[in-house]
């Protein structure tokens, strides 16, 4: 009885969002929180003299840069 009275209250899904819902219902809240999350600040230490891990993408086609080179 108690989920047939949910299913009236709840506003109207499209079928394919209701399929996706039903899905995936073991992740999502049957009521959502009044509370937001404390906010978080993530920090990221640098190390002084680190090496870098990945370079930026090239500009120019490499056969340009090996020329702009000599």
């Amino acid at each position: 009885m108690k989920e047939q009275s949910n299913m009236q209250n709840s506003p109207k899904v499209h079928r394919d969002i209701a399929g996706v819902l039903g899905e995936f219902k073991e992740v999502m809240l049957p009521k959502l929180s009044k509370k937001l999350l404390p906010r978080l600040i993530h920090l990221i230490e640098l190390k002084l003299g680190a090496k870098v891990l990945a370079m930026g993408p090239y500009c120019m086609a490499p056969p340009k840069s090996e020329e702009l080179g000599r």
